[in-house]
């Protein structure tokens, strides 16, 4: 069975960034809060997968 959730160190891990970014980022609404499981920070993969699918730059398409 795959993971969904994975905690605040994953994620930096995830998508290379730290942790003073990441907060910064949940401060603008730029990246998604975490659910609160337990006594730990949480945050659902697809949620996080869907923020980098967002961060990616559009690339310009060239002719042929």
């Amino acid at each position: 069975m795959e993971r969904v959730w994975i905690t605040t160190e994953e994620v930096l891990k995830y998508v290379g960034i730290g942790r003073a970014t990441l907060y910064k980022l949940m401060k603008s609404g730029g990246f998604p809060r975490p659910a609160k499981i337990g006594n730990q920070n949480k945050w659902h993969i697809k949620l996080v997968d869907q923020f980098l699918i967002d961060s990616m730059p559009v690339q310009p398409k060239v002719k042929k």
